[in-house]
């Protein structure tokens, strides 16, 4: 399921995101401890840019640096994608899956946010 949102800019299918004032939709970072959503998919319009994001269960979304194979609390780098934080966690990062050989920046992860 996903919501319609306005971005700051075009973001990459992944991208944790958090919303400023204004309700505009950015790639979150590691002081953002607001909730999250994930982007889906995102262009541009009329000068203006919109992106599919899903803001509660699971997706997929963009592995920071370190995530354990066991997975842990959902966070933010400061690129917007999902690394463990236990402390401020807003959400999941599912274990290794059993296909998989290692989380590597930038792949694509389960995450599940709350």
């Amino acid at each position: 399921m996903f919501i319609t949102l306005q971005l700051e800019n075009i973001l990459p299918k992944g991208t944790l995101v958090c919303h400023d004032s204004n309700n505009i939709w950015r790639a979150a970072n590691s002081a953002d401890t607001s909730h999250y959503g994930v982007v889906i998919d995102s262009w541009a319009e009329e000068g203006l840019f919109w992106g599919r994001v899903c803001l509660a269960g699971t997706v997929e979304a963009r592995a920071g640096a370190a995530i354990p194979i066991w997975g842990g609390g959902l966070s933010s780098d400061d690129e917007g994608r999902a690394v463990v934080k236990e402390d401020i966690a807003c959400g999941i990062i599912a274990p290794l899956s059993k296909e998989q050989e290692n989380f590597s920046i930038d792949d694509l992860v389960l995450v599940y946010i709350r």
